[in-house]
C-alpha cells in the first residue's frame, strides 16, 4: 500500500509526501519496488546524492537491474510517465 502512495506523490510532484511514504514501505519489506520508489521522490525533491547512495543500494540488491525496466515494472497509461520514471532512475544512477 505505502508503496502505491509513494508513486502516486511522486506521479502529483508531492515529493515530500511521497518519501515519507516510502519509508513506510521500506519498513514492510527493502526491494526493487520500494527502493524505486524512494529514488524518484529523492530525485523529484532535489536530493541527488540522497537518490544516487540509494540507487547503489538497489544495485547490490539487484545488478541486473535497469531503468528501462520501469516501464514493466510500474506500468502506467502514459508513455510520457514511463519515460520520465525511467530518466528519474538513470539521473541516480541506474543503468538505462
Amino acid at each position: 500500500m505505502w508503496n502505491g502512495i509513494s508513486f502516486a506523490h511522486f506521479m502529483l510532484g508531492q515529493y515530500e509526501q511521497g518519501r515519507a511514504a516510502a519509508a513506510k514501505a521500506l519498513v514492510i519489506g527493502e526491494d526493487a519496488h520500494t527502493l524505486s520508489a524512494l529514488i524518484m521522490n529523492e530525485v523529484g525533491s532535489g536530493r541527488l546524492d540522497e537518490a544516487r547512495a540509494i540507487a547503489g543500494r538497489l544495485l547490490k540488491l539487484r545488478p541486473d537491474l535497469r531503468a528501462s525496466y520501469a516501464r514493466q515494472n510500474f506500468p502506467t497509461k502514459s508513455v510520457e510517465w514511463g519515460d520520465r520514471m525511467v530518466a528519474v532512475l538513470c539521473e541516480a544512477g541506474i543503468p538505462a
